[in-house]
């Protein structure tokens, strides 16, 4: 099975001593189920209303997309296996991945 972990958070900051963004845990904070696209290209739901910044982790090579109707066999990014990544995201949009 090959599956991705989205976790949504509201609220970014930036370290005192680097310029990188920082989410921060507690309040606000959804992880959601994996979603599994060992079968092919899925769509995850959208983020939420109040959705910053997401963090993605896969456990298989894949490629992804996000959007208001994103396809990431045609225009996906690639992810490495047990690599986690962080993006600013728009409320609203969607995640979709594809195992490559």
């Amino acid at each position: 099975m090959a599956e991705i972990y989205i976790t949504e958070y509201r609220k970014v900051g930036f370290g005192t001593d680097l310029m990188v963004p920082i989410a921060f845990e507690g309040d606000g904070v959804v992880r959601r189920a994996p979603v599994d696209f060992s079968g092919g290209v899925q769509l995850a739901d959208a983020f939420a209303a109040d959705t910053r910044f997401v963090e993605v982790w896969s456990d298989a090579d894949c490629l992804y997309a996000v959007g208001s109707d994103p396809d990431a066999s045609v225009a996906g990014t690639p992810l490495t296996a047990k690599y986690p990544k962080q993006f600013v995201v728009r409320p609203g949009d969607k995640l979709s991945v594809v195992g490559i």
